[in-house]
């Protein structure tokens, strides 16, 4: 559900169980949700679960790396997923038969992976700092004239893509975390804070602003670099961080056995849920007030979040030949933006649908003629 609610930050948010889905094992990695909502996917070992994320159905099993997943992602057009493993590989997988597609060998251990906003760029990790760009449409070799960039200074451990791809964030093993020029392999901040053992990052959906979690939950100033805020109360280490769709909130999952949510503007705690077993990961529903997160034993556990609309769904304006086009991440419908819309509030132009949106801003400079119409 989404819309305004001036009650939403007095009253405190309730997680309402729905279901546990069951897998082997933990060990392996992450969880994610597709960007249309429909798919979770979530390493276990040396394979990658597909589930139907409304009735909670095993899809498929997708079978093929010969040691544990680390991380998996699922492309913006939600057709391909992709796998990081201790193999030394990515795969690539269709998300709707489950066949494997083709495999990116990097031949060391890859820990994270992530796809470009475009979907035709898979960026990887691995545990010899060096950072690749894949083109998706090749079945070896790297993306034409994009390169590799290497750290030499420290272990690279996750990467995450600012919404407009333009920039990216790498954690560095015990030396915090920098932000990078992903054309040109620039340093653009190094982001100050208590962040020497750091497990996961990410920007806001309108790309301000910097989350991070390891012993605690920072957040940063995306342009400037400049600390926040913190939010304190775990008592274990933190193993997954997620904004809300909208960006008015912080979930985070931990060792200590218990689900978080923070209001980023006042820093409190709006709620908590405890679980029997430590949580190692999290992953928030693109548009529902829903989440998974997955705990120590291997099982993942569907939650709603209760006693909460979210605010206008924040997202991207891809610049096209012609003018901007949004994705409506409820219908999926694509439809143009005026210039004069873009930083600002709208609905999807969706018959039946009417999703209240916040067009982003970031990337773009308004024309001396913001009226114009494309």
């Amino acid at each position: 559900m989404t819309g305004n609610s001036s009650n939403d930050s007095e009253a405190p948010l309730n997680f309402n169980h729905l279901r546990t889905l069951e897998q082997p094992s933990w060990i392996g990695g992450t969880c994610v949700y597709s960007p249309d909502g429909r798919f979770i996917a979530s390493a276990c070992k040396n394979s990658v679960y597909l589930w139907d994320s409304t009735s909670g159905q095993l899809l498929h099993i997708l079978e093929g790396h010969t040691h544990f997943v680390n991380d998996c992602a699922i492309s913006p057009d939600n057709q391909l997923l992709a796998s990081a493993s201790n193999d030394g590989s990515i795969r690539v997988w269709d998300t709707n038969t489950g066949h494997h597609l083709c495999t990116k060998q990097v031949y060391r251990m890859v820990e994270a992976c992530a796809f470009y906003p475009d979907g035709n760029t898979i960026v990887s990790v691995d545990w010899e700092n060096t950072i690749h760009k894949w083109d998706t449409t090749r079945d070896q070799g790297y993306s034409g004239g994009m390169g590799i960039f290497e750290n030499r200074d420290s272990l690279l451990h996750f990467c995450a893509l600012s919404p407009d791809g333009k920039k990216i964030i790498y954690i560095r093993f015990y030396l915090g975390l920098q932000v990078w020029d992903f054309h040109t392999g620039e340093v653009l901040l190094e982001l100050e804070g208590k962040t020497r053992e750091v497990s996961n990052c990410s920007f806001s959906p309108d790309g301000c602003m910097i989350q991070a979690s390891g012993k605690e939950i920072w957040l940063w100033d995306a342009a400037s670099g400049e600390r926040i805020k913190g939010f304190e109360g775990h008592t274990g280490y933190i193993w997954g961080s997620e904004f809300s769709p909208d960006g008015r909130f912080l979930l985070s999952a931990s060792e200590d056995k218990s689900l978080r949510a923070w209001e980023i503007s006042t820093g409190r705690m709006v709620g908590m849920k405890s679980f029997p077993e430590p949580l190692k990961s999290l992953a928030l529903h693109p548009w529902r007030p829903q989440m998974v997160c997955a705990n120590k034993n291997g099982h993942l556990d569907m939650v709603e979040l209760g006693n909460i609309n979210y605010g206008p769904l924040i997202i991207a304006a891809a610049r096209e030949d012609h003018g901007f086009r949004g994705l409506c991440p409820v219908c999926q419908h694509r439809f143009q933006i005026r210039e004069n819309q873009i930083g600002t509030e709208t609905n999807c132009p969706q018959e039946g649908c009417s999703t209240p949106l916040q067009i982003s801003s970031l990337g773009f400079e308004k024309k001396s003629n913001p009226g114009a119409d494309f």
